[in-house]
Formats: C-alpha cells, structure tokens, sequence
C-alpha cells in the first residue's frame, strides 16, 4: 500500500511538472520570438528599417518618418499604447527624419538626422514623460 502511494505521489509530481515546463516553456517561446526582429533575405538585400521600445505609452502614439528636408512622410502609422515595441515597414537607404505624437503630448521631432543603411535595423527606444 505504501509503494503505491509513493508511486502515485510521484506520477502526481511528474504530471505538475510537466504542466508547468509546458506553460512556461510556451512564455518563452512568445517572448523570445518578436515580429518586429525577424529578417529575410528577399526584403532586407536593399532595405532597412527604425525599430525600438516604448516606454509609458499613451493610449494612442504615432510615428511619421520623413526623407531628410522633405515634408510628406514616406512612412506614417498610428499605434495604440498596449505595444511596447514598434517598427516602420522597410525603407530605401538614406537620410531621414522622424515625428512621435502622443495623445496628450506635444508633437516631437527628433533632433538627430536619421541615417539608414541597406540590411540594418535602426533602433530608437521612445520613452513618453
């Protein structure tokens, strides 16, 4: 009676910790594989583009992306504040300029020309005060 016992406590423990490695290994599996970091060969031979984190986003925050000294943004897209990360769909290389609205927030234009080169990832984190 007693071997059975201890069989069934640890077929018991056996079944929990295989429950929880499977729902834990699942979180991992999603956080370790963000969207905006995949790469493939096709569109990144002659692309690239602005990537980052978000920080106290507001409910809704936009990111217009213009060529250097244009004024009709190449790139334009609203997002809403549950995202922490963001990314702009692929651009030619060159120079640009970005605008972050904020619901609630003044409009920002970063300062710094943004210099893009063919197969990279420029990544600007934007922190929301």
């Amino acid at each position: 009676m007693k071997a059975v016992k201890i069989v069934l406590s640890i077929i018991i423990l056996f079944v929990f910790f295989f429950s929880a490695y499977a729902v834990f290994r699942e979180e991992i599996k999603s956080v370790s594989k963000p969207t905006y970091l995949k790469r493939t060969t096709k569109l990144w031979r002659r692309n690239s583009r602005i990537v980052g984190t978000v920080e106290n986003a507001p409910e809704s925050f936009g990111i217009s992306v213009y060529k250097a000294g244009g004024s009709t943004p190449v790139f334009t897209k609203r997002f809403k504040g549950t995202f922490n990360v963001y990314e702009t769909s692929f651009l030619p290389p060159g120079q640009y300029n970005m605008t972050i609205n904020g619901e609630g927030y003044n409009p920002h234009k970063c300062e710094k020309i943004i210099k893009l080169r063919a197969r990279t990832d420029c990544v600007i984190n934007i922190v929301f005060q």
